[in-house]
């Protein structure tokens, strides 16, 4: 042992199992694409591999890359026909240089990838860990088994998502939380550029970003502005929205027949896809930012507008939001300025899902989509999702258009409660959008990735799963020959008995009937007898 093909015997298994094996580099596999312009996760995953490199880790993307990163390496993903949604394994044949073995894989995209990862790259001293980001309560059910036999840690984008992993069936230790972030130099920078400032006696801006979905609360917004703002002197909605999937025709006719009452005051940036640059733009002009959502697992577009600086109205209460809304408590118009002050939390209630696209314990999200209609799933229990208490909403965007314009009437400007330093903008008092920089979360990342590496395993181990699965079929075929010899032996026994038997039969018994006199003389005589007769 321990040398040649025995090299990884029982002892060398079960240390890597306890304690990963140390290198003089730690090698990172991200498995998805790692675009710094994507979408959330992308962007996450390229500020991932940059924090690795930057902290001496080696890193090799599976899949794209975009701007590439000095130090990490590419691998082309394997065909499409290998990569299951469930299933076989991602690759059995490793595309990887002969040799690589990574200490950490990490995975994301959609829809996951939740078959194993090859024990040929990822051993025994290998951990595997998957961002999923979750926003109605349970998971599928069809997910539960693979993520907690093929992945370490299971990590979503906020303590909601953690909540949702628990209550589906997942082991609360082999969860975890990984936030992603917003570009908060770019950010300053556009800020310090446009050198905005609201002036006495113009209009409140309240603003919505994101999809013409049920799930973000479009109809809530439009509803409930109609109610306070319709008619309104002092304030105006933008709706911005990239795609609409959800409603009706019916409730969409709704919704569009309240944009055309309201039209003084209300603009539909209807499926308006913008640059980044654009994006904050819009932002930057407005004050108000709303988000009465009904389902959200993280919520970007409210902390990039947090950051900017406007006021955010959003839904609280178990939400993923809880992890960056702070609940003040006696809130009044004439607050300070202060973090809290730019802060509206609304109170929601949890309940469970009954509008598309929900539909029973079925959640239907899923690819492949056509004509507006995805696929269904049956989840560990019924989907869920939060409903605002409308008056509270209500109550909080007048709160927050009235906060506006006294702070105009005092003579202020947004851009005055913040201060230059080096041609970026800072706010004195930091808010909580501040934390989910990619700056602050490269620490964040890299004590991640240190902390998944050390960790025990939590998945099975292919390895131990092949031993064990021998050792059953050794164990089957031992059992089956031990029935067919003693079977054998039955058989043997049988026909040793029936011969003895058949042969006594067949002369010792006639024989001493007739007492010792041989059966054919006894037979001839009686005959004689009976002719005689």
């Amino acid at each position: 042992f321990g040398i040649d093909k025995y090299e990884k015997d029982w002892a060398v298994l079960i240390k890597d199992v306890v304690v990963p094996r140390s290198r003089g580099i730690m090698e990172l596999l991200i498995e998805g694409d790692v675009m710094k312009e994507g979408r959330s996760m992308e962007a996450q995953m390229w500020h991932v591999a940059a924090a690795a490199v930057s902290a001496g880790w080696g890193v090799r993307i599976l899949g794209k890359m975009e701007p590439g990163i000095k130090g990490a390496e590419i691998t082309p993903p394997p065909p499409h026909s290998q990569l299951k949604f469930k299933g076989t394994d991602l690759n059995q044949i490793s595309p990887f240089p002969t040799g690589y073995s990574a200490d950490v894989v990490l995975r994301q995209g959609w829809p996951p990838v939740l078959s194993k990862v090859p024990v040929g790259y990822c051993g025994t001293g290998c951990r595997v860990g998957m961002i999923l980001p979750w926003e109605f309560g349970n998971l599928p059910q069809s997910w539960i088994e693979p993520l907690v036999k093929n992945v370490d840690i299971v990590y979503g984008p906020s303590e909601y998502n953690r909540k949702v992993f628990t209550d589906s069936g997942i082991m609360e230790e082999q969860t975890g939380v990984l936030q992603p972030g917003i570009d908060c130099e770019s950010i300053h920078a556009n800020i310090s550029k446009m050198n905005k400032g609201k002036k006495k006696g113009d209009v409140v801006t309240f603003i919505f970003s994101g999809s013409f979905l049920p799930g973000k609360g479009v109809d809530i917004i439009l509803e409930e502005w109609k109610l306070a703002f319709c008619n309104s002197k002092t304030a105006r909605l933008i709706i911005h929205t990239t795609y609409e999937q959800g409603y009706t025709a019916k409730e969409q006719e709704y919704l569009q027949q309240i944009i055309a009452d309201c039209s003084t005051t209300i603009t539909w940036k209807k499926n308006a896809w913008m640059s980044p640059q654009n994006h904050g733009t819009m932002l930057h002009n407005g004050d108000i930012y709303l988000a009465p959502f009904r389902s959200e697992a993280f919520g970007l577009s409210i902390v990039e507008a947090m950051e900017i600086g406007l006021r955010v109205i959003a839904t609280v209460g178990g939400t993923a939001a809880d992890d960056y809304m702070i609940v003040s408590v006696n809130k009044t118009a004439t607050s300070s300025t202060t973090a809290t002050s730019m802060i509206y939390p609304v109170v929601s209630t949890n309940i469970r899902c009954n509008h598309i696209p929900c539909r029973g314990q079925k959640l239907c999200i899923f690819p492949p989509c056509r004509d507006g209609l995805c696929s269904c799933e049956p989840l560990v229990s019924y989907p869920t999702w939060f409903e605002v208490n409308r008056a509270d909403f209500r109550k909080q965007m007048e709160r927050a258009e009235h906060d506006v314009l006294q702070e105009r009437q005092a003579g202020r400007k947004k851009e005055e409660d913040l201060v230059n330093k080096e041609g970026g903008h800072q706010i004195p008092l930091p808010l909580p959008s501040s934390r989910f920089c990619w700056k602050k979360l490269e620490k964040v990342y890299v004590n991640t990735l240190h902390s998944l590496a050390r960790s025990k395993v939590l998945r099975e181990l292919e390895t131990f799963e092949s031993l064990n699965d021998m050792t059953k079929l050794q164990q089957k075929k031992y059992h089956r020959i031990e029935i067919g010899m003693s079977c054998m032996k039955l058989l043997v026994l049988t026909a040793v008995l029936y011969f003895i038997f058949h042969r006594s039969r067949k002369f010792n018994w006639a024989d001493n009937w007739g007492g010792g006199v041989p059966y054919s003389i006894l037979h001839s005589v009686a005959k004689k007898d009976n002719d005689a007769v």
